[in-house]
C-alpha cells in the first residue's frame, strides 16, 4: 500500500467531510461499527489492547473507547489529514488512545484485537495481503480476535 494514499484522492472528499460522506456510500454504517463493538465487548479483556488499521477519522475508535471504558486503542492510518480529524475527535480519551501515521505493512505489537473498517481492500496484491494478514495473526494474543468489516474488490 502506498504511503501517498489519501481520502481526498480516493473518494474526492476532504477528511473533515468523510464521516458524512461515508454514510451515504455505505448503508448500515452505524450498525457495522456497533457489530464490531459487540464482538470486542465479548472477547477483549477489561484492560485489553486494540489496534485499528486504517482508523481514519476515529469513528470506530471512539465507539470502542466508549464500549470498553478501560481498554486502550492504537489507531494506524497513513493519511495525516484523517489522523488530524481523529485527534480532534478522540482528545477527551487521553492516554487510552494513540494515533500513529503507519502503513498496514509495518509490524504490529501484540494486542487482544485487530480491527479494520473499509481499509484493507486497498491492499491489491495477493502477496501483500498475505504479508498483512500474517502480521495480524502474529500480533494477536491468545484468545483474541481480528475483525474486518470491508468490501470485496473485483480485479476489474
Amino acid at each position: 500500500m502506498s504511503r501517498k494514499h489519501s481520502v481526498q484522492a480516493h473518494l474526492g472528499t476532504t477528511a473533515s467531510e468523510y464521516d458524512r460522506v461515508i454514510r451515504t456510500f455505505i448503508p448500515g454504517y452505524e450498525q457495522m461499527l456497533s457489530t464490531i463493538g459487540w464482538w470486542l465487548s465479548q472477547i477483549v479483556p477489561q484492560y485489553g489492547r486494540v489496534t485499528e488499521l486504517g482508523g481514519g477519522t476515529g469513528a470506530l475508535a471512539e465507539m470502542v473507547l466508549r464500549k470498553l471504558p478501560e481498554a486502550r486503542i492504537e489507531v494506524w492510518d497513513i493519511d495525516p489529514k484523517m489522523l488530524a480529524v481523529a485527534q480532534d475527535r478522540l482528545q477527551n480519551f487521553g492516554d487510552r488512545v494513540t494515533l500513529r501515521e503507519k502503513s498496514f505493512t509495518e509490524k504490529l505489537d501484540e494486542c487482544h484485537a485487530v480491527i479494520s473498517t473499509l481499509s484493507l481492500h486497498h491492499i491489491l496484491r495477493v502477496d501483500a495481503k498475505r504479508a498483512v494478514y500474517t502480521n495480524i495473526l502474529e500480533a494477536l494474543a491468545q484468545d483474541s480476535i481480528f475483525l474486518d468489516n470491508d468490501c470485496t474488490m473485483d480485479m476489474t
